[in-house]
């Protein structure tokens, strides 16, 4: 079968003009858009709980506790997975956080050198009650990373919101309960 001339649709521009929307940019020139919209912090990568010596008496006694139940019921599997988990846990407990840059952008967010774009995110909540509770949580399309938890620092919270509104849904979300405890706790 062959094509006549008059089938062949033209899809370039004969015309010569220019055919842009006056208000596109291109992704390498600069705008307002992206000088006012663009926001970035330093803030500590988790926050910091004091613990004092009773915190590691009361650690020390519990896994003192579940090794001994190990032993007794002769799990010894179990008993390796708690020393591990005590011993884990008391290196995290001694950690110092990282101060890491965070910020947001038209893309998305950029977490160190990590950008998370915004097409690959569902949905975000802010969580804020200060002095402890002062982060965005960023649900995600990925199947093993489903959440994105990111320190607001000094952030004014409501700016924030309104910038995030243009690009995400936002949905309420619940704390977990392991961020619940771990506060409660201290760690």
């Amino acid at each position: 079968m062959k094509i006549s001339d008059e089938q062949i649709v033209n899809l370039k521009n004969v015309s010569g003009k220019n055919t842009e929307r006056p208000n596109q940019t291109k992704p390498h020139e600069k705008s307002d858009f992206y000088e006012t919209n663009y926001f970035e912090w330093l803030a500590p990568e988790f926050i910091k709980y004091e613990k004092d010596r009773n915190w590691f008496i009361a650690g020390s006694i519990i896994l003192a506790a579940l090794l001994f139940v190990s032993i007794f019921t002769k799990s010894y599997i179990m008993g390796i997975t708690f020393f591990l988990i005590g011993v884990v846990t008391f290196i995290y407990a001694k950690k110092e956080p990282k101060i890491i840059q965070f910020s947001l952008n038209h893309r998305g967010i950029r977490i160190g050198n990590r950008l998370y774009d915004f097409e690959d995110l569902k949905s975000f909540w802010i969580f804020y009650d200060p002095p402890e509770i002062k982060e965005v949580c960023f649900r995600s399309r990925k199947l093993f990373m489903t959440h994105v938890r990111i320190p607001l620092g000094d952030e004014d919270p409501t700016k924030i919101r309104e910038f995030l509104k243009r690009f995400l849904v936002e949905k309420k979300q619940e704390e977990s309960l392991a961020d619940i405890l771990a506060r409660r706790i201290g760690f």
